[in-house]
Order: C-alpha cells, then structure tokens, then sequence
C-alpha cells in the first residue's frame, strides 16, 4: 500500500500525527483565517492541494462534519456551516528560530520563557535552533515556512546575515524578530532599547548610588544588544567628568558554557584577570550583563572578600538560577529584562496579523526599556 506523504511537521506534538488529523487542522485553519468562505473546495482538489488520498480527504471531512464545521452533501459543495469564530480551536502553528545549541545553559532558558509565553494561548509554537549559523538559519526558515507555519519568531544568529533573506520571507508571511535587530532592514523588532538600558544604569550608578569608577564587563559577542549597551554607558557617561568608565569584553558566554561541562579553566583565567584590573582600577561598581560572571568569578572564589565593597549590578532574566548564599550576600542591584514578556507580545502581535491580514501593521515596533531595582 502506498504510503501518504506528511504534509505538515509532527514535532509540535512530539509523536506522529495521522494525515487525516493534519488535514483536518489545517482546514479550519484556513477557516478561521477566512480563506475558505461559505464553500471549501471539492475533494479530489483538497487531496491535490495537501498531497493525500481521496481517503485520507474523506476522514478528515467527516471528522469537520462531527464538530459541525461543514455540511456534507452528495454530489454537492461541501458547505461550511461555522463561522471564523466557531473555527477558534483550530491552533496557529509559529515558528521560533533561535540561536543557541542545546548544549548551552542560555538554550533550556529560551524553552522554559517560550512555554510561560505560550501557556495561556491556543496557538502552538515548533521551536528550531539555527546553531547560530546562517546557512542553517536559512535553511530550517524555509522548512518551517514549507511545513505550514503562519507566522515566523527569529532570534537572529550573532553575525545578523540573513536580514534581507527574512525581509523577503516577510512578503509570505509575517516574520518579527526578537532580542537583536537587523540593521538597514526594516522589520518589527520585539525587545529592548539597548542603547537606552546602558545610559539609564550608568545614570543610576552616578546619580542615586554616588559611584565614581565604574567597570562594565561586557560579553565579546558581537550582538547588537551588546554594542548598544556600550554605546549608551559611553554616552551617558560623558555627562560626568569626575566619572571613569572603563569597558572590558570578556568571553562570558563561552564560560558559562564551559562551567556547565564542569570546565572552570576559563572561570579561573577569568578570576586572576578580574583580580589585576579590579586592583589597579579602584572601582566602586562593576556591572555584566551576565549574572553568572559575579557568581563564577568573584561570589565562588577569594575575591569575593576581596572586593566586598564593590557594588555589583546584573541583568536579570527572570530565570537565574544562581541560588549560592555568598552571591546573593553581594551588595547588588539588579535589571530586569522579561523575555517571556517579549516572546509573548510577539506572537499576540503575529496572532492580530495574520487574522486581520493587515500588511502595514508589520511595520509596527515595540520598543521596552529594563527596570532597575534595588535587590
């Protein structure tokens, strides 16, 4: 017996999904997205269109007719009886493209924020991770796209290469991108003004906490979040000339990953090398935007006493694990960044486009700014 082509990706679901069930979702999909009005088409189109058996159509029909979706009639148009708003169990597949392997500590934290974002909706989302390389980015795009995804979540690999590939994707479906943004390419960006966060702590620091000598350890991923956060400490800072502001980019990501393989020869190097420039720099604040550094290299180690009196201040993703007493002894001040928040408006946004099919709301962009508290 021949066996029926899968039409559309299993994996949102984690087994296998019987033709039939995919047909039958996808058809009041369209429903409800209103691109089948009053009359769906007849059965031998339908199993051209989704590349299946007259059997397989006639299930899933029959399966619409139980729910009252549609009205059979022999020889006749298979008539839709619903409306759009009857159709609204039928779930809207997205796609998430994300950056980061699985090997990464950063990657279970991305899933854990994508099912807070997605528990109270009725859509679902197929996650794939581009390894943080172009080609492969392109590639699972046009896989989800050729599996039936409505609308597309990037999280941009760190070179932001594909900006005008996913800007032409855009004219198919709605496509936004999230944390990073591409640049000379328009497309709806969901996240946070970066270059905003970094004057606003750099402010903070000078203004409410009286600090002088500030240290900001950055990582040396080249991403624009990153670079935006540089460019508005420096700029903020340039407002104070009794302020010394000093930038350094170390590989914090890349210890993070070792330390999770139980590797801390990075974290040591890290350790003496934060050791010399906080002795020489007499610093009164030292911000990362990785709280993972404060917990590896200075709250686990003899710089912890060292250099007590140091304010400390870190982005806090809502999901830090750092749960060691001496870390949370620290004088810190931490910002806030909820990425849940972010994926969520994301898809609401997708969601409100693909219902209305209102191209020029694609343009839209929300811009959020961190909150700083006192911990």
């Amino acid at each position: 017996m021949k066996q029926e082509k899968q039409i559309i990706g299993n994996t949102a679901t984690g087994k296998r999904e019987p033709l039939y069930m995919q047909v039958s979702r996808m058809v009041k999909q369209k429903i409800r997205l209103g691109e089948y009005n009053e009359y769906l088409p007849s059965v031998r189109e339908l199993s051209k269109f989704y590349n299946v058996s007259v059997t397989v159509i006639h299930r899933a029909l029959c399966g619409l007719e139980e729910e009252r979706l549609i009205k059979l009639h022999h020889g006749r148009r298979i008539e839709i009886i619903s409306s759009r708003q009857d159709a609204r169990s039928a779930a809207i597949f997205f796609g998430f493209i994300h950056p980061y392997s699985l090997d990464m500590v950063f990657s279970g934290n991305v899933l854990a924020h994508l099912e807070a974002a997605f528990s109270d909706k009725q859509n679902l989302v197929v996650i794939r991770s581009s390894h943080n390389d172009p080609a492969m980015e392109r590639k699972v795009a046009e896989n989800l796209v050729g599996n039936g995804i409505r609308g597309l979540m990037v999280w941009p690999e760190e070179k932001l290469r594909n900006g005008n590939f996913f800007k032409k994707l855009s004219e198919d479906i709605p496509v936004v991108v999230v944390d990073r943004t591409y640049p000379d390419v328009d497309l709806p960006y969901f996240g946070y003004d970066s270059y905003r966060v970094g004057g606003e702590i750099c402010r903070y620091l000078v203004r409410k906490k009286k600090k002088k000598r500030i240290l900001a350890v950055v990582d040396d991923l080249e991403i624009s979040p990153y670079e935006n956060i540089i460019r508005g400490l420096l700029t903020q800072a340039e407002n104070y000339r009794h302020v010394k502001l000093d930038i350094k980019r170390f590989p914090v990501s890349q210890m993070i990953c070792e330390v999770g393989k139980a590797d801390f020869s990075l974290a040591d190097k890290l350790v003496e090398k934060t050791d010399r420039i906080l002795s020489e720099g007499c610093y009164d604040a030292v911000m990362c935007t990785q709280g993972e550094f404060i917990a590896y290299v200075i709250a686990d180690t003899d710089l912890y006493d060292k250099y007590s009196n140091i304010l400390y201040v870190i982005r806090d993703l809502n999901d830090c694990n750092i749960a060691g007493r001496k870390f949370n002894r620290l004088d810190m001040v931490r910002f806030r960044y909820d990425l849940t928040d972010i994926i969520s408006k994301a898809a609401q946004e997708l969601q409100k486009w693909i219902l209305s099919k209102k191209v020029n709301a694609r343009k839209s962009r929300l811009l959020r700014t961190f909150m700083v508290d006192d911990v």
